[in-house]
């Protein structure tokens, strides 16, 4: 029995001697690259590896729980292999190598077994590695295209008792003719060729927070496979010869590319359909400093730094190798009952081909069950969990639970071994060391190492079997791989201006990426090899230099950079057309002369409108720009009145008046003036009155006050304010409150005129009344301007009026432009309040001359009735 199950074995074992746990140390490395995705695919998104090429490699294993070695066996080695090239003869060949090989004792001296009651198992495997490469696409994806040919051996569920037996080569008397029992018993063989594509990608990247998932989908060929498997197999050996079966079930197969022709020979073929294969996992890593993996270069901000290795933990969760591929039954392999007394086994003979001898003995002695053409063999799925630590620098130390699904009522599986690993590890770009502590399923405790250098990865998860003090092992492995690394390397930027040295056009200055590295330094998007004016910022027309008011002259050139202008100015402006600039304009508003600094003279008088008491009509300068008024005074009884003095502004002296009399005169000469003036004003011995036109016969008259010792009391007449209802104060105050004008003109907005228009309702319908109209402004601007605005603005409301029906000689206008404020200047709030128009309601009788200039130094005086309204 035991040559049957030896030549099982042997036979599992033609195509390839069988991986231990897939380099589970290096797998888990940062610079694990291609290899990473055999543990878990997602490993491969954010790698440091631009490409990683694997050119050839080999991962081989075998371990039990049974049968151990001694190292003393390798002692003393006189082998050399150019020793046995140079051997003349086989008998030569002998004498070198191992001498303890040649020892007739050498079972006894340097094989144990492990007698703990426990089940007896046994895995043999092996992977080659076939060409394959990782290529990172972006930041967030890359790919992994691999091939490799693995092979797995699996002996599992030997109780004790038949572990004995076959290490005894059934010659342990004290276990015959009595009937055992064999729970479970299971030998699996499977080799195959697989290739793949991973996806791995990143799918979070929110702060410290990052999260990455992979795939592998498999494409399957199998190369071989064979089981044999029995649930409660009853034997009983009598003899070191003889054995016994007792109605046993034995599911028994292998592929049919074990068949050889009955002329001799061995012709290998494929035997299985195409099977599937799937690997997937993910990757979770708290980068808690992640900040400071961060940066910005040519053109892109927010980069990942590539070459740096970037979590504090990271915690990867996987499942490998899910599918089957389905086999074609060898003609000769089938299930059977194994039911025989004393067979005698030492008349087995085996052939040149073992696995076809142990079929036609199978055929011969056991009677066949029914058995379908195709089997299916499941691939070494298996669960693990990695979990990794950066503890300092380059400084690591992992823990991988690899939990391998056994499947063991299956007898159609080949699987892993579970196992839990620690592995401290030192992890540099071009150099590692790995340093993993193992425990497996099978109760062995393993210390590994595992060197990266360069291109060359080298380890073993068994260091006891070549250098510890550990007489026994009971297993071995080792695996290497050649491989091509192109790594991540961060861009260099000498003038640290965040363009990189090879697409840096000016390498030894800071610039800035718009230019390839060529410095900008005002920011206006004119590189400073081309701006004329480097350190202001331009536009491109002007070679860089700045135009501010947009007048198409450059400020270097423009002698008003803040106003746009002309060039026949030089860039200044000249917004009325008069040849002279603004800036030297008193009069900037209005075409004017260059005698008076651009201010215009319409009337033609020598006298500037802005101080002509009358632009629109020529007059002497000494009277002000007003034609002369001649006036003739006469009393009440027709006798002429001699005056005494005309002033410029119009009022008249007299060196003495009639007692108890009335004055009346009228105005003569220029009718245009004259016709408008309802008010004269009269200054009799020092004393100002004020004469007014009578409606009815358009004489002026005046009160003569009695005199007071040699001459005469002043008497001021002042207007009499009307007593207004409540309703008829609520009409006033709309008016009041809603007057607006367009900003900086005369022009009453829109909103206005309901108002106004109720305003002139009520002048209409109360004939007695008179409406005085006072503007003001603040002290913004020239004075001059003011006080013509304040004008311009009282006299639209008095047009609007009378355009609704209010007669003209019942609205008085006064114009005081910025002389009387009733808020300081020097606050916005303040100018608002003093930029007003105000009206108050007064009895007709009483109301004098309806058009008033401001008096140059009057105090601020406050409104009787109302408050002023905005303009």
């Amino acid at each position: 029995m035991k040559k049957i199950l030896l030549a099982l074995l042997t036979a599992c074992a033609l195509p390839f001697i069988a991986p231990a746990q897939d380099m589970h140390a290096y797998a888990n490395s940062n610079y694990g690259g291609i290899s990473s995705a055999k543990l878990n695919p997602a490993m491969l998104a954010d790698s440091r590896y631009k490409v990683d090429i694997l050119l050839f490699g080999m991962n081989t294993a075998f371990s039990n729980n049974y049968v151990g070695f001694s190292k003393e066996a390798l002692a003393h080695p006189n082998y050399s292999f150019f020793g046995a090239i140079k051997a003349e003869s086989d008998t030569d060949r002998n004498t070198v190598g191992f001498p303890n090989f040649q020892d007739t004792l050498f079972q006894q001296k340097y094989i144990s077994t492990r007698r703990d009651g426990q089940i007896k198992s046994f895995s043999l495997k092996n992977r080659i590695e076939l060409p394959s490469a990782l290529i990172t696409i972006n930041e967030r994806h890359a790919i992994g295209i691999y091939g490799a040919i693995r092979s797995y051996v699996n002996v599992d569920g030997i109780e004790e008792p038949l572990a004995n037996q076959i290490y005894a080569d059934f010659g342990d008397s004290a276990q015959y003719d009595a009937p055992l029992t064999n729970k479970r018993f299971s030998v699996q063989y499977m080799s195959w060729q697989e290739s793949g594509v991973t996806w791995a990608f990143t799918v979070k990247e929110e702060g410290e927070h990052f999260l990455k998932l992979g795939v592998t989908p498999k494409l399957l060929l199998g190369l071989g496979s064979a089981y044999m498997y029995a649930e409660d197999f009853e034997y009983m050996t009598t003899s070191d010869s003889t054995l016994t079966f007792f109605k046993s079930d034995v599911q028994y197969s292998h592929s049919n590319n074990f068949e050889f022709p009955e002329g001799g020979g061995f012709k290998y073929k494929v035997s299985s359909k195409v099977g599937v294969g799937l690997d997937v996992g993910a990757v979770y890593e708290w980068r808690p400093d992640h900040e400071k993996y961060k940066y910005d270069m040519d053109g892109e901000t927010n980069l990942w730094m590539r070459s740096k290795n970037k979590y504090k933990l990271r915690v990867g969760v996987s499942i490998t190798d899910i599918g089957a591929i389905k086999f074609e039954r060898g003609q000769y392999s089938y299930n059977f009952e194994a039911d025989v007394n004393n067979w005698n086994i030492r008349d087995l003979v085996f052939d040149s081909v073992p696995i076809q001898s142990f079929d036609d003995t199978l055929r011969a002695r056991f009677l066949e069950k029914e058995t379908s053409q195709f089997y299916s063999m499941n691939l070494p799925t298996a669960f693990s969990v990695q979990i990794d630590y950066h503890i300092w620098k380059d400084f690591y130390v992992n823990f991988t639970p690899f939990v391998a699904v056994q499947w063991k009522k299956n007898a159609n599986k080949v699987h892993e071994i579970s196992n839990f690993t620690l592995t401290p590890r030192w992890d540099h770009k071009w150099f590692g060391v790995m340093i993993p502590f193992s425990y497996n399923q099978y109760r062995n405790f393993n210390m590994g190492a595992c060197a990266r250098i360069g291109p060359l990865i080298i380890g073993t998860d068994n260091l006891a079997t070549f250098f510890s003090k550990k007489k026994t092992v009971y297993g071995a492995d080792f695996y290497f791989m050649a491989k091509i690394p192109i790594f991540y390397k961060e861009p260099k930027d000498k003038d640290k201006d965040k363009v990189s040295n090879k697409r840096d056009k000016c390498i030894d200055v800071p610039g800035v990426w718009e230019f390839l590295g060529c410095p900008d330094r005002d920011g206006d998007h004119i590189q400073d090899s081309e701006d004329l004016c480097p350190d202001t910022p331009g536009l491109k027309q002007y070679n860089g230099c700045p135009d501010k008011d947009g007048d198409g002259i450059i400020d270097g050139q423009d002698a008003c950079p803040d106003d746009p202008g002309l060039p026949a100015f030089n860039g200044c402006p000249d917004k009325d057309g008069d040849g002279i600039i603004d800036k030297d304009d008193n009069c900037p508003d209005e075409p004017g002369l260059p005698i008076f600094k651009g201010c215009p003279d319409k009337d033609g008088d020598g006298v500037m409108d802005k101080i002509d008491l009358c632009p629109e009509k020529p007059g002497p300068v000494e009277n002000e720009g007003c034609p002369e008024i001649k006036l003739s005074l006469v009393d009440l009884a027709g006798q002429a009145l001699k005056i005494s003095k005309q002033a410029k502004d119009g009022s008249f002296t007299f060196e003495s008046l009639p007692n108890d009399s009335i004055c009346v005169f009228r105005l003569e000469g220029d009718l245009d003036k004259t016709v408008g003036v309802n008010e004269v004003k009269v200054i009799v011995n020092g004393s100002a009155k004020r004469a007014i036109r009578s409606q009815a016969d358009g004489l002026f008259r005046f009160d003569i006050p009695k005199p007071v010792g040699n001459g005469l009391k002043q008497v001021e007449v002042k207007d009499v304010v009307i007593v207004l209802t409540k309703e008829e104060q609520e009409v006033i105050k709309k008016a009041f409150d809603n007057l607006e004008f367009e900003s900086g003109k005369d022009v009453i907005r829109s909103t206005s005129f309901t108002a106004l228009d109720e305003l002139a309702a009520l002048l209409v319908k109360h004939p007695d009344w008179a409406l005085k109209i006072s503007g003001h402004t603040d002290n913004v601007g020239k004075p001059a301007a003011n006080l013509t605005l304040s004008k311009k603005r009282a006299e639209s409301v008095k047009r609007y009026l009378v355009s609704k029906g209010v007669a003209a000689n019942h609205l008085k206008t006064e114009f005081f432009g910025q002389t009387r404020p009733i808020a300081p200047n020097t606050t916005p709030e303040g100018r608002q309040k003093n930029r007003r128009v105000e009206m108050l309601i007064i009895d007709f009788s009483t109301m004098g001359p309806v058009d008033q200039p401001a008096p140059a130094k009057t105090p601020a005086k406050t409104p009787a009735k109302k408050p002023p309204v905005k303009k």
